[in-house]
């Protein structure tokens, strides 16, 4: 739920600062491999996973780390922390104090969630190359 909450406050912060090219760039890198998740679990609920779900999830790993884990913080957080602070919200006229902050704590924590769901991930290929099973290891059988 925190991801939600962080992902709608950094888009409506975004717009109200001016800062939309960022907004629309969180949104761009969220939105490629979670097509690819939702193929998975589709195909996993069909009972397609050895001839579209593995396959899917695969394409759905590789864009998850090199979207969230690669591109993410090497392009959106390093242009965010490091261009000018008066860009913020020039065009506005608002004062980029205390908002450029207070943006890129947003943008850092959603990095540290991108990195905790990649440890996830990697606990369900382990579990799928050891017991030969996808499991969602956030969802525990009774």
């Amino acid at each position: 739920m925190i991801h939600h909450v962080v992902t709608s406050g950094l888009l409506l912060y975004s717009y109200a600062l001016n800062f939309t090219r960022v907004g629309v760039v969180v949104i761009l890198i969220h939105d490629v491999s979670d097509i690819f998740l939702e193929m998975a679990k589709l195909a996993r609920y069909a009972d397609r996973e050895a001839t579209i779900g593995t396959p899917a999830f695969v394409v759905f790993f590789l864009s998850w780390v090199a979207c969230r884990v690669v591109v993410f913080p090497l392009f959106v957080i390093r242009s965010t922390l490091f261009e000018p602070v008066v860009l913020v919200g020039a065009y506005l006229g608002v004062e980029p104090r205390p908002h450029w902050e207070i943006f890129n704590g947003l943008l850092i924590l959603l990095f540290v969630l991108h990195l905790y769901w990649t440890v996830l991930i990697f606990e369900v290929i382990r579990k799928q190359l050891r017991d030969g099973i996808w499991a969602d290891v956030r969802e525990k059988d009774p």
